[in-house]
């Protein structure tokens, strides 16, 4: 365990190695003030970390960018290379155990990180020799079985790069600079480039790198990288792989896992997959970047469907109004002749009436008179209505009068009807609502051609008559398919439907009314757009009267009875969604599955 150094071996240590160290170190102008207060203070939490093996390489991170700050301070110095020594010890002592567990390909892994902490270690160059020459494809094996990738760890900050050469040196150059050591597999082929690249990370020189040697990198540990030719068969051979297991909601439905698999296979290109339907889990193996984009390919197939709530109102307005103003005068008239219609009355009617006219009607007559009256004889006769005489009385013909009416009427009828339904519908799903009545309706009618017994004697008539029934679904029926985007928009698939019973019928049976609506629209969360309206307006003006004195300007009114009916339907179908549940991942979310 790594102990503190106190100041005069320090010192001595560092007596020592002036009279070595190379000229390249010697510093034109020393650190400022705020670079030596920096560095003491990365020291002194440096310090605190090197009590524990697993913090080591923090404060070995801290020691190195305190010795880069003030490269005069000897106390920085000394203990970054006690730490790293202590950590070669580590990776060594891990090695050498490794490979007496036949672990060739571990034990590589760990000498690496040790040569990489101390390049100038002929023990460990020898020990990677030893475990090269025991793994059967170096530098080419696909990686622990159920293990995870290591992930390179460079140095933070922006460098610039201006060279002109080979592709294998600016690559070294690239990971030189952010500590990352280089080596390269024996399918990498170098190729001249050019580059000026100023100030970019590693992730972003690497990238640009890589597209102009046609290669890929992988890491081997946190400081060291691989750099192959970028080829399938290469990819295969070098890429690591790590292997990972994915659960599949039951709620997904059946056919979720052999969806899931197929989409996989077809659009990630995964060939290692192996599905367990008795736990309805799909285990891969492949690259972290496969992975990753098979992870967020799966949450969002078997994530809980985004739902809306829709708010449809259907309003109805039907208005009826009628006036009918004026004086219906007798337009026929009854011209009957005075002794016929008498004598219907009996045979001493005509002598009584004539008699009476005359002024000589005796008391019988008078009597007889009275009894007609009494017995109602004249109810049914031209006699009980008003009529008129004319000729002076040398004729006896008369004309029956039928009574004038004076017309002042005017109605009026408001119908005001909303349906108000809610539906929730699920993202994708059709979701059908329907409210209302089933009518039946009478298709037709037959007789059996042989007698039912105990059938037959309960109808009078004998046969009995059967009905056909038909039904018909009254109300409204609502069928929306919702489709929900990144935006909070929400495109709906609509087929909306409203029968009921009309005023009419033929044959005894009644008219239905069916007002229907299919189409697409897009709305935003919360907003209200209508739909579909209709509207049906009539007017209908009457008049009746004389001939030609109904017509005449300003005095016809006087001479005509006229009547005026007006009728108007409206029908407006409005839509409002509300979005209720949303996927997490409603923004678009992009993944590249490039190494590089």
């Amino acid at each position: 365990m790594f102990m503190a150094v106190s100041p005069v071996l320090a010192q001595t240590d560092a007596a020592q190695k002036k009279s070595t160290a190379p000229a390249e170190k010697e510093i034109a102008a020393g650190p400022s003030k705020a670079d030596v207060a920096q560095s003491q203070k990365l020291y002194q939490r440096a310090m605190r970390l090197t009590s524990a093996p697993s913090t080591l390489p923090d404060a070995f991170n801290l020691l190195e960018e305190s010795s880069s700050l003030n490269p005069t301070d000897v106390a920085s110095v000394t203990a970054r290379e006690f730490v790293r020594e202590e950590l070669v010890s580590e990776h060594m002592t891990k090695g050498d155990s490794l490979m007496e567990l036949s672990n060739p390909t571990g034990a590589l892994d760990e000498f690496r990180k040790a040569l990489a902490l101390d390049p100038a270690n002929t023990y460990a160059t020898q020990r990677v020799h030893d475990a090269v020459s025991q793994t059967a494809k170096p530098r080419a094996k696909p990686v622990y079985e159920y293990g995870s990738e290591p992930e390179l760890n460079p140095k933070p900050g922006v460098h610039t790069f201006n060279l002109k050469g080979d592709s294998r040196q600016l690559l070294t150059t690239i990971g030189r600079a952010f500590g990352i050591t280089t080596e390269f597999d024996s399918s990498f082929t170098p190729r001249q480039v050019t580059v000026n690249l100023d100030n970019v990370d590693f992730a972003t020189a690497m990238h640009i790198a890589c597209m102009m040697a046609h290669c890929f990198h992988i890491a081997v540990s946190d400081h060291e990288m691989i750099v192959a030719n970028d080829s399938q068969d290469t990819r295969r051979n070098v890429e690591r792989t790590s292997v990972r297991t994915f659960y599949v909601p039951t709620e997904a439905g059946a056919q979720a896992l052999p969806e899931i698999v197929n989409i996989l296979r077809s659009v990630l290109e995964i060939r290692f997959l192996a599905p367990d339907i008795a736990t309805n889990a799909i285990t891969i193996r492949a690259p972290k970047q496969t992975l990753d984009a098979a992870a967020m390919l799966i949450s969002q197939m078997t994530a809980p469907r985004p739902q809306v709530l829709l708010e449809i109102r259907v309003l109805r307005l039907d208005e009826s109004a009628s006036k009918q103003i004026g004086i219906a005068y007798p337009l026929q008239f009854t011209l009957f002749n005075l002794n016929t219609a008498a004598s219907s009355l009996g045979p001493d009617a005509v002598g009584i009436i004539n008699r009476l006219r005359a002024g000589t009607a005796t008391a019988q007559d008078l009597a007889a008179a009275a009894a007609l009256l009494a017995s109602g004889g004249l109810a049914n006769s031209v006699f009980s209505q008003g009529f008129a005489v004319f000729g002076g009385g040398l004729t006896t013909s008369g004309l029956v009068v039928p009574p004038a009416s004076l017309n002042f009427n005017v109605t009026r009828s408001l119908f005001t009807n909303i349906e108000h339904v809610t539906l929730r519908a699920s993202q994708g799903q059709a979701a059908t609502f329907r409210v209302g009545d089933r009518f039946p309706v009478i298709t037709a009618t037959f007789s059996p051609a042989i007698t039912i017994p105990g059938v037959t004697s309960a109808i009078t008539g004998g046969q009995p008559i059967i009905p056909s029934y038909s039904y018909e679904d009254l109300g409204v029926t609502l069928k929306a398919t919702p489709q929900i985007g990144a935006d909070s928009t929400v495109r709906l698939n609509m087929e909306l439907a409203i029968k009921a019973l009309g005023t009419t019928s033929f044959n005894n049976i009644p008219t239905i009314t069916n007002r229907q609506y299919v189409g697409t629209i897009s709305l935003r969360d919360g907003e209200t757009s209508v739909i579909a309206g209709s509207m049906d307006k009539s007017d209908t003006k009457m008049v009746s009267g004389m001939p030609w004195l109904s017509s005449l300007p300003g005095f016809g009114r006087a001479f005509s009875n006229n009547g005026r009916t007006t009728t108007a339907d409206q029908l407006l179908i409005l839509v409002t969604p509300h979005i209720i549940t949303q996927r997490p991942d409603a923004e678009h979310t992009e993944m590249s599955l490039d190494s590089d």
